[in-house]
């Protein structure tokens, strides 16, 4: 029995660090200009993975969310930042992609009030808001943001 909850406890503790943190990648598919990305995965979504995404952009940061097909309607996202324990919290208009798979938050982060907090954060959490659905809610581990932001400011 003393086994079987120490088990449980254990499953637990890892479910509850599942959270992905953030990868750079050097990205070199032969038919594009090389280039570095930056994500980071949200897998505990009930209902889809979702990606926090950086990418430079003639030397604009781009900072996304991809999933495999966000519903049309998409309005604003909250942002909620925990940085040294206090919530942040940003709202943002950002845009739909016209295949539906990407939300766009900033088309450059190395502008936009949020940087600050999305480098000194350890979780970021993103509502997105949607007309006549309700929201979707990701979380991500913010290890290593300050890293990938650094890294993809970085000319390949």
């Amino acid at each position: 029995m003393k086994n079987n909850i120490q088990l449980l406890l254990l499953c637990l503790l890892l479910n509850l660090n599942a959270f992905g943190q953030w990868v750079n990648e050097y990205v070199d598919n032969g038919e594009d200009t090389p280039y570095n990305i930056c994500y980071n995965e949200d897998e505990n979504n009930l209902f889809d993975t979702f990606y926090a995404k950086l990418e430079n952009v003639n030397g604009k940061i781009s900072f996304y969310i991809q999933s495999s097909d966000f519903r049309p309607g998409y309005e604003f996202a909250m942002i909620y930042f925990t940085v040294n324990g206090v919530l942040k919290t940003h709202t943002v208009q950002g845009r739909l992609s016209d295949d539906g798979e990407l939300i766009f938050i900033s088309d450059n982060l190395i502008n936009s009030k949020l940087l600050y907090d999305f480098k000194a954060s350890s979780e970021m959490r993103i509502d997105l808001f949607f007309e006549g659905f309700g929201h979707i809610i990701t979380r991500f581990n913010m290890t290593g943001s300050t890293a990938a932001y650094n890294f993809i400011r970085q000319k390949v």
